[in-house]
């Protein structure tokens, strides 16, 4: 019996848990991390604002629990369509490019988010643990494209460097749609794509 109350109680404590990353995603995707408050959070969760506590300490470890989960899903989708075994260099360059950009302009205010929102020192450093985490995939797939003789002779991890950087900047203004977009979001993509191979050198007769 005892076994059981206590499975029960973590069981419990997953479902609120999970509720609680849930509410507070939805809330940043609405409005960004500055819009999140403990109390508000525990509100829409159906629980005690101290019960929350027990979980989270304050807003900001909340927050770095939520970055840290939603940032790592779009990580491990990048490293995995770098690792395509069917793919040349060149083509899992444009698969990673465009499935980050589609992905980022799908959930746009969650993205703007992750990507350029100002934040607290704290995110801030998760924030540029997971951009070397996206350097570090691309510098591996730009040193195979080189060895192949898909890109031209440079240095990987300075080039992936500003990869991600003109990624990451060519989406911010797009993403928090301050001001009307000249080009609409299959354009968007295609031109950051174009750029990034020719950033590269890669070879014309790659896809």
């Amino acid at each position: 019996m005892a076994y059981q109350a206590t499975k029960k109680t973590a069981a419990n404590k997953a479902y609120k848990y999970q509720k609680i990353i849930d509410i507070t995603q939805q809330q940043i995707a609405k409005a960004g991390f500055a819009s999140v408050f403990m109390a508000d959070i525990a509100q829409q969760a159906g629980i005690a604002t101290g019960t929350l506590y027990r979980y989270f300490a304050n807003k900001q470890q909340l927050c770095g629990e939520v970055f840290r989960i939603y940032t790592e899903i779009e990580v491990n989708l990048v490293q995995q369509l770098a690792n395509q075994p069917d793919k040349n260099p060149t083509d899992k360059l444009i698969n990673a490019i465009t499935s980050f950009a589609r992905r980022a302009i799908k959930s746009r205010h969650l993205a703007w988010s992750l990507i350029a929102e100002p934040l607290d020192p704290a995110l801030e450093s998760q924030r540029l643990k997971y951009r070397q985490a996206y350097c570090d995939i691309y510098s591996v797939l730009i040193d195979e494209g080189i060895k192949q003789q898909h890109f031209r002779q440079q240095n990987a991890a300075i080039s992936a460097a500003a990869i991600v950087g003109a990624l990451a900047e060519s989406l911010v203004g797009p993403l928090a749609k301050t001001t009307p977009s000249p080009i609409d979001d299959k354009q968007l993509i295609n031109n950051i794509v174009a750029f990034c191979l020719f950033a590269l050198g890669a070879n014309k007769h790659d896809s």
